[in-house]
């Protein structure tokens, strides 16, 4: 059975350029982003190879220029 995979990317409004801030393998899924005020981004992760779910936080998108 192939699994698909959900990644989370983000856009400069600006330029347009995008920048992909996670590398999920096949079953993996990042979903639900929330941008905080503060420019951290919050996901659900659910590993269906694993069988667990967790929240990851990235400052990734403070990190673009």
């Amino acid at each position: 059975m192939q699994r698909g995979a959900a990644n989370i990317y983000v856009m400069e409004l600006a330029t347009g350029a995008i920048t992909r801030l996670t590398k999920m393998h096949a079953g993996q899924y990042a979903l639900f982003p929330h941008f905080r005020s503060d420019g951290w981004i919050y996901a659900d992760v659910r590993d269906i190879n694993a069988g667990h779910e967790y929240i990851v936080a990235s400052d990734g998108a403070l990190l673009l220029e």
